[in-house]
């Protein structure tokens, strides 16, 4: 901007901040008029409900213009003007909040008045015992959610006996404070890898730029992400001592949050963060250490006007927000392509009824961009024919993870040269042919196998259809010495080539 262009907008911001001077006490005598005019006739109840009326119109009001902006096409001027409503139904909430405290501190007369100095003092007591003592993380359904994914997954054999033959006498503990330093201590293998992603909108890091977001790690020895670094994980439990398995498990899992990396929805980030709809959790960051973390409170109201507005969030804030790994990376297979794994099994159960497979594509490009991995693969047996079915379940996908280098080299290049790796990817697909009842399902449920995933409540039939359709998945991509009960000679006669 000019100079002129910066005086007329400087000039423009005064004359809105002088305008609501004066619309401020228009407001107090318009709601006062409302309230005390003799216009209603039989509707005289409403003066005496104006206040409860007030709340419920405000409240009502927030909700259905979210609704809206959820679920209508934003496209065009429609569907501006409906996601600029919705980024205003939280102030003015606070709005209608504002003139029924402070009507009752000027025009109410006797018992109904409230004086100014007890508004005052009560919410200066108020903000001071949230700010003090207030953990956001306590107040939102994260703990509910945690607390159901873990008496639903977190299971294990009780004294660590073996399975026994009848199922009658399999016995199963509830482990909910399992840490993330006491997985797998008998073996070496498998070793667990939780992703999750930390928001970060303010930051001014260019890697991160049109993402908002970077990978973040749970792992048994070390938790962190490439832009916020990587700390042990047995002194980041001694600093927070909720996280655990449960806690990890559940952030992987918060899909409903306020802050959702690239996916976050401005219009509806202040809405969902006054209706407590936040999943995510904010974790103390691991670069500041362990001695500063202990001294540190809860993260406190401040950082849920932080969520709220997407303000001073990035990799040097005291605490990060995380939210659902797949808010960045919806596979899990970005760390094991960062580890160079020669086989990965990947399971897309992404709801993608027209077979796009946006999830791998974003996956190619992060691969390609960040690591320098080129991945090949040929999608046509996965796209939908003209009988509405796939060809097959699942690709094969070649990783090159050979470092990229300069034109010449890559010219000269021969194919034994690079390092190579594969990957299974499987898809919720359906191939015209499986068991009587998957297939007697899907006619009754056209959907099928990409039914809504905010279905979590699922019957025997639902139930049923899904397990014998990535049974029949499995099984296509498997040597049939293993479906017989043999043992495969290699682990290259394992899989199909």
């Amino acid at each position: 901007l000019n100079r002129w262009e910066t005086w007329f907008v400087r000039a423009v911001v005064l004359s809105v901040f002088i305008l609501s001077w004066w619309m401020v006490p228009l407001g107090f005598r318009l709601y006062h008029l409302v309230r005390t005019a003799e216009i209603w006739g039989c509707f005289t109840w409403f003066k005496d409900e104006a206040e409860n009326l007030t709340a419920i119109f405000g409240l009502s009001l927030t909700v259905v213009l979210a609704a809206l902006a959820s679920k209508l096409n934003l496209r065009g001027k429609s569907g501006a003007l409906i996601t600029k409503l919705a980024i205003l139904t939280g102030p003015l909430l606070y709005l209608f909040v504002y003139f029924g405290v402070s009507y009752r501190m000027i025009f109410e007369h006797g018992a109904g008045a409230w004086e100014w100095y007890g508004v005052l003092g009560a919410t200066a007591l108020v903000s001071l015992w949230a700010w003090c003592f207030v953990d956001v993380n306590t107040y939102s359904p994260h703990g509910y959610y945690r607390d159901r994914l873990s008496e639903c997954y977190l299971r294990a054999r009780k004294n660590g006996s073996a399975v026994p033959h009848d199922a009658a006498d399999y016995d199963l503990a509830h482990v909910d404070a399992l840490r993330l330093t006491e997985l797998n201590q008998g073996t070496a293998a498998p070793y667990h890898l939780i992703n999750v992603t930390v928001n970060l909108p303010t930051s001014k890091d260019r890697e991160v730029r049109g993402r908002d977001a970077d990978f973040f790690l749970f792992s048994k020895r070390y938790c962190g992400a490439p832009m916020c670094g990587y700390y042990p994980t047995a002194e980041l439990e001694d600093a927070d001592p909720h996280l655990d398995l449960g806690t990890a498990m559940a952030i992987s899992g918060a899909a409903a949050s306020s802050n959702m990396g690239w996916q976050t929805s401005n219009s509806l980030r202040l809405v969902m963060t006054l209706a407590n709809v936040r999943l995510g959790y904010w974790l103390r960051n691991p670069r500041f250490g362990v001695a500063k973390a202990k001294k540190l409170g809860g993260p406190g109201p401040l950082y849920l006007v932080r969520e709220m507005f997407s303000k001073w969030m990035d990799e040097k804030q005291k605490y990060l927000n995380l939210s659902d790994g797949g808010h960045h990376e919806n596979l899990a297979v970005y760390e094991l392509l960062r580890r160079r794994c020669k086989f990965i099994v990947c399971v897309d159960a992404g709801c993608e009824p027209d077979m796009q497979c946006t999830d791998l594509i974003r996956l190619e490009r992060y691969a390609a961009i960040d690591l320098g991995i080129k991945m090949h693969y040929d999608l046509s047996d996965l796209m939908l024919q003209s009988n509405g079915f796939s060809r097959a379940y699942g690709v094969l996908v070649k990783i090159d993870y050979s470092p990229p280098g300069n034109e010449t080299e890559r010219k000269n290049r021969q194919p034994a040269d690079a390092e190579w790796g594969w990957m299974l990817y499987l898809k919720l697909a359906m191939i015209g042919y499986g068991p009587g009842y998957v297939m007697d399902y899907k006619r009754t449920q056209p959907a099928f196998p990409h039914q809504s995933t905010g279905d979590q409540i699922y019957d025997e039939a639902q139930f049923e259809a899904y397990r014998a359709l990535g049974e029949a998945a499995a099984e296509s991509f498997v040597s049939d010495e293993l479906i017989n009960g043999c043992q495969p000679p290699d682990i290259k006669s394992w899989f199909k080539t």
